[in-house]
């Protein structure tokens, strides 16, 4: 919106000083006195200055007022209020029209793009409710860009508000005449109009620059405000302002008026219910269009006529208009959160679509359940019909019942002889998705009049309660890891550390700063390895969020070593505790959802990580800001995550100390070590310290040990990671010495870290393709791969291009991501959830100790101290020793592996089953085993 208040910030490279002019002075470069994005006005900064700006000639000198900080704090807490509001009402009206594109109105259509503009519209508030308290900390560039997309969403959704008001006429007034299809192809040609329109009105904020202004005292701010500075202001001006108040508001409002008056005379000639609710909802869309969009209107008005000198200038009018612009400003931007209720809730038709949509994603379970019991009782009634058909004509039955299920579910069927008469239904009907639904043994039917044995009845509520509700706290912790991985400022710690602002140097942030990380994250992974699971995940995340709002703090307020160092130890505590985000989210969902709900977890991470990169480079390559407010961009994000930590729900079971009560759950999972276990009184039973957590946990590795294919995975697990995390810790490091940039906006970390966390997601991707025999070929894969990385690491450290240096990162980070699910599925696919959680935290804490091993030996200063050229030097040299031995057991593998096959032995399977792990039963003959599948 073109604002006068604090919604129009610009940015220049000039200073200004608060009092440095004589009062009548004139001061053409002066920016809009009452045009500022900060809770402050212009005149705090231009006390004996006139109130005119380079658009205007000056006139007389006016103190304008000045809101304070409380105002500032309240205007921001109205613009969070208006984005938490207006976000998910758009969405989910978006939603719900998007949906049902084959029966959409035109005035569905106009809804849709009005909920898409007030979205986007709200999605900028976050930004000027910063500046409400700190001052425009963005940018040139973001003052500009943000500016657009407010203006023209802003007017577009005005424009969309009379394209509904009219088809609502149209369908009232003029039902016979209308051609549906017709409509609805020129209502597609209209939108795309009404956008062009909008977007073209939005074209002067292109004028929104920044200035700094002096405080006084040492002190300044920045402020982004409107100012035109080619031709005659005073015209352009004039004529902008003009386009704005006539073809953004004042033709909309013509438009609504008129239709909805006419439609209004309509519907008094008609009776019923209908006419009555119709004419109560026209009249609130009226009047929210009146309340919410003139007082603005009008009050810019009277400020452009102020400063084209149309009126007579007056200090007193001037300060009025000032703080009503900012008023009336958030009155308006009020009317994006408020069109959801008075176009789509408000409605029947709309609200049993909503109905429809939500019964058919959260209660497809209900549906699935009685479909079940339908084919279970047409399966059971043909075997019972063949079984009497048969025994009446004295005819012999040979096969075991059988059964055709639907795909997607199975049936368990206890096969009894023929003459027994009929099938025995045993136990349960596995279910598609979701738990299991329990049915009781039937006995054969002896007579012909017997009826269908029926299952037991659930209530189907109860089910479809607990299916919605471990989607939503899914959602809701997707949406966590997302907002917790919001950091903009973590890919360019290091250059802020390097920077002037902080004033470290390369050694100090090498050889004393980094290893702390390290070091801390060894200290503090196995306690808060086994607290996660004591405590059941919910402590640790808030620890976790807890932390991350320390580093950015210190980030912000810390310049001495000793608090970069703490900083390091608190990020090492952050990474410890990822271990709660993973896992947490299968203690909200059944085992058989666990491999889709962890792959929702970790999508939502990697997009977090990516935005987060891209953002924080696009604000400091365009937006041109400091370190300091990328920071503080972090630790907003963060804050929020931690508010988000403390609504998670709290799990009501764990892996291994909470586990599930269940008795059906305990039986199923029983292997052959819980059956080989004496019952109670028939033997003395073990000590009981061999009955406690901590050493079944160590029976349960020794037992997975043995087995080839862990051994070598989980090696390549803790080796490999350890050589890649070290890279990352000390690549940074790398790229300031090969390209020490001496602005902000030449230092591309966010870029580079966003190009390879897509990669690392490509590759990752990729790596579900590959379909070859690993118990033959793994050892060569990884041998190649770790010699690609060595090569990859050999450039990095010899280099003097810095664009060589970044691409050998991005190739060095996929290669190792296109292992990860391929090691994750080799040590996993075996092993029960529980086991494999066990295993990769034993196999992260060796990589750790190993990694600390190497930072005390080779960077940090009571070691060698190797500067990180060095470092690199030694990272090589790991990587090729790795690949050396790989390739040499890659040999001994395939040799023996084509020894075998010439002398035709059989290769044996290696599998040792585990308490954690499931045994199968030996499979018998179905008209002889006691269960089997139908």
């Amino acid at each position: 919106m073109q604002q006068n208040s604090s919604f129009e910030i610009t940015q220049q490279t000039r200073r200004v000083s608060a009092g440095a002019m004589k009062e009548g002075e004139v001061d053409a470069e002066a920016p809009s006195a009452a045009m500022s994005f900060s809770y402050t006005f212009d005149s705090d900064f231009f006390e004996n200055e006139t109130s005119s700006d380079d658009l205007t000639p000056n006139t007389e000198a006016c103190p304008l007022a000045s809101l304070g900080p409380a105002a500032g704090l309240v205007l921001s807490v109205v613009l969070a209020a208006i984005f938490v509001l207006a976000i998910p009402g758009n969405v989910l009206v978006g939603w719900v029209i998007g949906t049902n594109q084959r029966a959409l109105t035109p005035s569905d259509v106009y809804l849709f793009h009005l909920t898409v503009a007030d979205g986007l519209l709200a999605l900028v508030l976050p930004f000027f409710a910063v500046a409400f308290v700190r001052g425009w900390i963005f940018g040139d560039f973001l003052c500009k860009f943000l500016n657009i997309i407010m203006e023209a969403n802003f007017y577009t959704s005005i424009i969309f508000l009379a394209c509904i008001s009219v088809d609502r006429y149209l369908v009232i007034v003029h039902t016979r005449e209308l051609q549906q299809s017709r409509r609805r192809s020129c209502s597609r040609l209209l939108c795309a109009a009404v956008w062009a329109v909008g977007w073209t009105l939005a074209l002067p904020a292109l004028f929104n620059t920044a200035t700094a202004v002096s405080l006084g005292g040492g002190r300044e701010t920045w402020l982004c405000t409107e100012s035109f500075h080619i031709g005659r202001p005073t015209a352009w001006r004039l004529a902008t302002r003009g386009l704005l108040h006539v073809i953004g508001f004042l033709v909309p409002l013509v438009v609504m008026v008129t239709c909805y008056s006419i439609t209004i005379a309509k519907l008094l000639h008609t009776r019923g219910f209908q006419k009555h609710q119709a004419m109560r909802v026209i009249m609130a869309v009226v009047i929210a269009f009146f309340l919410c969009w003139t007082p603005y209107h009008i009050t810019l008005v009277v400020d452009t006529l102020l400063r084209a000198e149309l009126l007579a200038p007056d200090c007193g009018v001037r300060r009025v208009v000032s703080v009503a612009l900012v008023g009336t400003n958030s009155l308006a931007l009020l009317h994006s959160c408020i069109n959801p209720f008075l176009y789509a809730f408000v409605g029947r038709k709309f609200r049993s679509k909503m109905k429809l949509l939500l019964q058919r994603k959260f209660g497809r379970d209900r549906v699935s359940v009685s479909k079940r019991f339908s084919n279970l009782r047409v399966v059971l009634g043909r075997e019972l019909l063949t079984s009497l058909e048969q025994r009446v004509h004295g005819a012999r039955v040979t096969p075991p019942c059988s059964a055709v299920v639907p795909k997607g579910r199975s049936l368990w069927v206890h096969h009894a002889p023929a003459a027994a008469g009929a099938c025995h239904v045993v136990k349960r009907v596995k279910e598609s998705r979701g738990g299991a639904m329990d049915l009781k043994k039937e006995d054969g039917v002896e007579d012909a009049g017997a009826e269908v044995p029926q299952p037991p009845r659930q209530e189907p509520s109860e089910n479809v309660q607990k299916v919605r509700t471990w989607k939503l706290s899914v959602i809701f912790l997707c949406f966590y890891g997302f907002m917790t991985s919001l950091k903009p400022g973590e890919a360019f710690i290091t250059p802020n550390l390097l920077s002037p602002e902080k004033n470290f140097t390369r050694e100090q942030v090498t050889n004393e700063i980094t290893p702390v990380l390290t070091y801390s994250y060894m200290a503090v992974l196995v306690p808060t390895f086994l607290l996660t699971d004591l405590l059941r995940y919910k402590p640790v995340l808030i620890l976790q969020a807890l932390s991350q709002v320390v580093i950015w703090l210190i980030m912000l307020l810390g310049d001495q070593l000793l608090h970069m160092q703490l900083m390091e130890f608190f990020y090492g505590v952050t990474m410890a505790c990822r271990v709660a985000y993973s896992s947490y989210i299968f203690s909200l969902v059944s085992p058989d959802l666990y491999q889709r709900v962890a792959s929702y977890s970790r999508s939502s991470v990697l997009f977090g990580v990516f935005t987060s990169s891209v953002l924080g480079q696009l604000c400091l390559s365009l937006g041109n800001i400091s370190y300091s407010s990328l920071s503080c961009v972090s630790l907003g994000f963060v804050s929020f995550g931690l508010l988000l930590a403390m609504f998670l729900p709290w799990p009501k079971r764990s892996l291994f100390f909470n586990r599930t009560k269940d008795p059906e759950r305990l039986a199923a999972s029983k292997s052959e070590l819980d059956q080989m276990k004496p019952e109670p009184g028939a033997a003395p039973s073990a000590p009981a310290w061999r009955e406690s957590v901590f050493v079944q946990m160590l029976l349960e590795v020794r037992n997975v040990v043995k087995t080839p294919s862990m051994r070598l995975w989980s090696l390549w697990w803790v080796f490999n990671s350890t050589g890649y995390y070290l890279v990352l810790f000390y690549v940074h490091i790398l790229w300031s010495k090969v390209y020490p940039a001496t602005e902000n906006k030449h230092v591309y970390n966010g870029g580079v870290e966003a190009a390879s966390t897509l990669l690392s997601a490509v590759t990752s991707f990729a790596a579900g393709f590959v379909k070859i025999r690993w118990k033959v070929w793994s050892e060569l894969v990884i041998g190649i791969i770790t010699a690609v990385q060595a090569v990859l690491l050999f450039i990095m450290g010899n280099t003097s291009d810095i664009w060589v240096c970044y691409i050998s990162y991005v190739l060095f980070r996929g290669f190792y991501q296109f292992l990860v699910p391929i090691a994750t599925f080799q040590i996993a696919s075996s092993l029960t959830k529980e086991l494999c959680a066990l295993v990769f935290g034993i196999n992260t804490f060796l990589g750790t100790i190993l990694k600390s091993i190497i930072n005390l030996i080779f960077s940090d200063r009571k070691g060698l101290g190797l500067d990180v050229h060095a470092q690199f030097l030694v990272y090589f040299i790991y990587f090729t020793v790795l690949t050396a031995v790989y390739l040499v057991c890659a040999v001994v593998v395939i040799v023996r592996h084509f020894r075998a096959q010439s002398g035709g032995q059989a290769e044996q399977p290696t599998e040792r089953p585990t308490e954690l792990t499931p045994v199968a039963a030996p499979a018998e003959p179905p008209s002889d085993g006691p269960d089997a599948k139908a």
